[in-house]
């Protein structure tokens, strides 16, 4: 009996010593998935300040002004306020992008081929809004990389001033921002 008993204890030192014979030569460190985050609100004022943003914003509002004028000249009071909708919409967007969490995609569309040598330089395998991730596993290692996708739209250094004072709010909630009166 003496000698099944210690059968079994060897047994079972030898196989919790080959557990930790395994364990000391698995990997210290697992290759984690890196994973790019930005401040969204800090696209939307690096866009809406870029040269390119500004043109597209007064070419709106002026295409939005003309049809608005013709609408009034003619007398057609439902296209007119139609299209005041619009402008007031499209001013509500863009404060929910730049106080809020709204996707900026767009804007970052617009700059897709940039995208990926930022992706590079910061050795990331994926870009995320930071306000879009619920959950990260112990494989993922999370990396801001805001600064480096406002550069894309080649900010000056009031517009860094800006970002910079910007990250260091809360974004506001939706309900809040649509308060805002023009």
């Amino acid at each position: 009996m003496r000698f099944v008993m210690f059968v079994v204890a060897a047994l079972i030192l030898g196989v919790s010593g080959m557990a930790s014979a395994a364990e000391d030569t698995a990997p210290a460190t697992e290759k984690k998935v890196r994973v790019g985050v930005f401040d969204s609100r800090a696209i939307a004022v690096a866009y809406a300040q870029s040269k390119s943003g500004q043109e597209r914003f007064q070419q709106e509002f002026r295409q939005l002004k003309k049809e608005l004028d013709k609408a009034e000249a003619s007398g057609d009071k439902e296209k007119a306020e139609s299209i005041k909708a619009a402008g007031k919409a499209g001013q509500e967007r863009l404060h929910l992008q730049g106080f809020g969490t709204a996707s900026v995609r767009e804007y970052l569309d617009l700059m897709k081929d940039k995208i990926p040598p930022v992706a590079k330089e910061t050795g990331v395998d994926l870009i995320v809004s930071k306000w879009e991730v619920t959950y990260q596993g112990s494989g993922v290692e999370i990396v801001d990389i805001t600064d480096e996708l406002v550069n894309v739209f080649e900010p000056n250094e009031r517009v860094l001033k800006i970002v910079q004072e910007l990250r260091k709010t809360q974004p506001v909630n939706d309900a809040e921002i649509r308060k805002i009166k023009d």
